[in-house]
């Protein structure tokens, strides 16, 4: 499968399941809300939700997503959620197209990423790209590279 091809779809995805989660703020605009006592929204995100999507077309289901909320932790006075995205082809069209993606985020209630990695398993091995925000110094990191079989991640 093409390399861009496969980025693009990764951005798409990141982008609709950022969207879906519902509007947001910067994380200092959030923490100056809660400071003040203005009334907040219920959280968006809970502990062990794990949502599951058939895709399809026409009457064929090439593959699915399955996301789900993995781990709660406090950090820095927030609440920061992990999050799990599997992507995987039917096997049965693995003829067309064999897709095994994995995506690993960090966000907060107000949908703000922290941090998001998406490996992408090929026939050569796997191929990883990995965001890190620093929001209080408004930077980004990008790096990308490959796994080893222990897992261990390579930067290119």
């Amino acid at each position: 499968m093409n390399r861009r091809w496969v980025f693009t779809l990764h951005a798409l995805i990141l982008l609709l399941a950022l969207i879906s989660l519902g509007p947001g703020r910067r994380p200092q605009e959030q923490n100056d809300a809660s400071m003040t006592g203005a009334k907040t929204d219920p959280p968006v995100l809970q502990l062990g939700e794990e949502l599951e999507y058939r895709v399809s077309y026409s009457f064929f289901t090439i593959g699915t997503i399955r996301f789900k909320i993995t781990d709660r932790e406090e950090r820095d006075g927030r609440v920061v959620y992990r999050a799990h995205t599997f992507i995987d082809s039917n096997h049965a069209l693995s003829w067309l197209a064999d897709v095994h993606i994995r995506f690993y985020g960090e966000m907060d209630e107000a949908s703000f990423s922290y941090s998001w990695i998406g490996d992408d398993s090929t026939s050569s091995g796997v191929e990883y790209r990995m965001i890190q925000f620093d929001y209080p110094n408004n930077k980004m990191y990008y790096s990308v590279g490959r796994k080893d079989l222990k897992g261990n991640r390579h930067a290119e």
